[in-house]
């Protein structure tokens, strides 16, 4: 049995034939798309990482502001004005992205920020050259990485618990932060009761048995089995 939500859709379901039982395995792809676990806010960017400043040299060189220069101040003032803000709409085009606040681990400071900077940048030169070179020096700064972040956030908890080990309330704060999930804001609790939820999934049932009242009956096929008297010791 698959239960989904009235609004979802099923691309696709498979029930594979009974084997070890008379049980079927039913393997189902939903159109479903996960909601990110830190949301963002949409803000609009120009990609200033497209600008190729040889192109921008020769635009700006052949543009008026160069072969027709204006006397006059303030034509100068507008040509100047007109023609970068044209090769600016060209050679960096504004875009909307979403930019997205996640929580920053107490323990993450500059030499990890500094350290992930250069795994992302030599992960970006690798997908572009597809070297086995560029391939390599990315996972082996993202070993390195790995092992830092690792160093950082054992040192960090290592030292905050040292420093509470004469005060049980901190003692016991600084454990449960470190053991505990943090928390999305976004995130509200449940409203839904427990009469609810049954309620809910025996509508479900009670609509999937009187769809399938004038259906056919499954094929179950009878197959030998084998019966387990004793264990050995």
């Amino acid at each position: 049995m698959l239960i989904t939500r009235d609004e979802q859709t099923v691309n696709s379901l498979a029930v594979d034939p009974p084997a070890l039982s008379d049980h079927s395995q039913i393997v189902g792809v939903l159109a479903a798309r996960l909601p990110h676990p830190h949301p963002g806010t949409r803000q609009v960017r120009r990609c200033w990482r497209q600008l190729d400043l040889e192109e921008l040299k020769h635009d700006i060189q052949q543009s008026d502001l160069v072969t027709d220069t204006p006397t006059d101040v303030d034509e100068l003032f507008t040509c100047h004005n007109d023609v970068l803000r044209s090769l600016l709409v060209k050679h960096a085009p504004v875009k909307s992205v979403v930019v997205r606040r996640r929580p920053q681990s107490p323990w993450f400071d500059g030499e990890c920020r500094e350290m992930k900077r250069t795994t992302r940048r030599l992960d970006r030169k690798h997908r572009t050259t597809h070297s086995p070179t560029d391939y390599s020096a990315w996972r082996a700064q993202l070993d390195s990485q790995r092992s830092l972040f690792q160093t950082k956030y054992a040192e960090y908890w290592k030292s905050a618990i040292s420093k509470s080990r004469h005060d049980a309330r901190a003692l016991w704060s600084r454990v449960n932060s470190m053991l505990s999930p943090p928390a999305d804001s976004n995130t509200s609790a449940s409203t839904h009761t427990v009469h609810e939820f049954v309620t809910f999934f025996g509508r479900k049932v009670d609509d999937i048995w009187i769809a399938t009242l004038t259906a056919t009956s499954p094929d179950i096929q009878v197959r030998p089995t084998n019966s387990l008297s004793y264990f050995s010791g």
